[in-house]
């Protein structure tokens, strides 16, 4: 049980630092498969094979950058899950058993959730179940369009269908950026 709790914990960090970097929906992030991931010079490519906001059904690839900060690059511990895990081919994102055995299966969009709001939870924020696996999502849209990234490439990072749903991200913080109170 403790060597499952230990997995589940590399998994998770995994999960959310993916997650993040991709801004995937949670459906995109638990049907991640191995096939669909490469390294490239600087990071890796991933192709999410489906998605909502995928018009013509060929996928988008999305590039995810080595952190320059071992504690927050989401490279370092996907190898190390996929390392730890010993997966080899298939789905990324896989249930631990409390025996510390991991099925060829991926989890669902609900262990993503799960995984969110329990580290909302011991983050201490604020109504921990608000967070859940679109607040991955958003959260990188929103820092994107803080940091002043152009409307165009984070559409493109976020699959979005068209810029209206990207320029709402805008929107939200540009009118909190924009107060005199800030």
């Amino acid at each position: 049980a403790k060597y499952a709790a230990h997995l589940r914990g590399i998994r998770n960090r995994a999960v959310l630092l993916v997650g993040f970097a991709t801004a995937c929906r949670r459906s995109e992030i638990a049907q991640m498969e191995l096939g669909h991931v490469s390294e490239v010079d600087g990071g890796l490519k991933v192709l999410i094979p489906e998605s909502k906001g995928d018009q013509t059904g060929e996928g988008h690839s999305k590039a995810v950058p080595f952190g320059s900060d071992p504690d927050t690059c989401p490279v370092r511990p996907l190898r190390r899950w996929t390392g730890a895990a010993g997966i080899e081919e298939g789905p990324i994102f896989r249930p631990v058993r409390n025996d510390g055995a991991v099925p060829a299966r991926s989890v669902t969009g609900q262990t993503i959730r799960n995984v969110v709001t329990a580290a909302a939870e011991r983050a201490g924020l604020d109504d921990p179940k608000s967070y859940a696996g679109h607040s991955l999502r958003s959260g990188w849209i929103t820092e994107a369009a803080r940091r002043g990234a152009p409307l165009a490439l984070v559409q493109k990072h976020a699959g979005h269908a068209n810029s209206d749903q990207t320029a709402e991200y805008f929107q939200r913080v540009n009118l909190i950026d924009d107060t005199p109170d800030v």
